[in-house]
């Protein structure tokens, strides 16, 4: 999977930037709106481990990083981790049946 501008900016930089810094929460918001628009993987992935725990205040990431984590176990394991989220694996069958 290909990683996005802002997925590597936000991930690699603004991590490491303070949480009152206003470059990382224009930072935040500019990802936190592209991935609503893109449910980019990689990049829902990045924001659950940039946020930790403050990623419970975005009900419209963590739906898609659940949505994710259903068929992925990567995403589960980092919601797990980050935001003691424990997510069940879709039913096999039931997913056929749509």
């Amino acid at each position: 999977m290909k990683q996005s501008r802002h997925d590597y900016v936000l991930y690699k930089i603004v991590k490491c930037l303070p949480k009152q810094s206003n470059i990382r929460n224009e930072w935040l918001t500019s990802c936190l709106e592209l991935v609503d628009k893109t449910k980019d993987f990689s990049l829902v992935e990045s924001l659950i481990l940039v946020l930790g725990q403050e990623a419970k205040n975005y009900p419209g990431l963590i739906m898609i990083a659940t949505d994710h984590a259903r068929t992925h176990r990567q995403m589960r394991r980092v919601l797990l981790n980050a935001c003691n989220l424990k997510v069940d694996m879709a039913n096999k069958a039931a997913a056929h049946s749509r």
